[in-house]
């Protein structure tokens, strides 16, 4: 790898005093889109309760609107499997992400990452589920 520094020394030190700035003034970073792992494990924070499994935030995720499933069968082991894509509603909370994966046939695989307004969501309507309920 070839050090950009020594060609570019001037950019470099522009770049730093925006970073410094930024710091130096408590602005928050971006945060990385989540797993539905991730958004389970924050709705169960929030709610004071234990992480909801992925295969939980997925069906309820359905149930918001935000994502639906698709049922694949893999050309090479003729198995179903389930996957998911987004909604209108549920791309305006995450996107569909590339990996470096690949299924049987050498397509690529994407997966679902949720922004965390979704957690928002998600909390919002356990908490009026369970209102309903009780």
């Amino acid at each position: 790898m070839i050090p950009l520094v020594p060609f570019y020394p001037s950019s470099y030190k522009l770049v730093f005093s925006e970073a410094k700035k930024l710091i130096a003034n408590g602005a928050e970073l971006p945060t990385l889109p989540l797993s539905p792992t991730e958004v389970g494990q924050r709705v169960g924070e929030k709610l004071g309760k234990d992480a909801l499994s992925a295969r939980k935030i997925n069906l309820l995720l359905i149930e918001c609107g935000l994502q639906i499933p698709i049922e694949k069968i893999s050309k090479k082991s003729g198995r179903k499997k389930k996957v998911y894509d987004l909604t209108d509603l549920g791309r305006q909370h995450g996107h569909l992400e590339l990996t470096t994966a690949k299924h049987s046939d050498g397509a690529a695989v994407t997966q679902v990452r949720w922004f965390e307004s979704v957690v928002e969501i998600l909390s919002e309507y356990l908490l009026l589920k369970a209102q309903k309920r009780g």
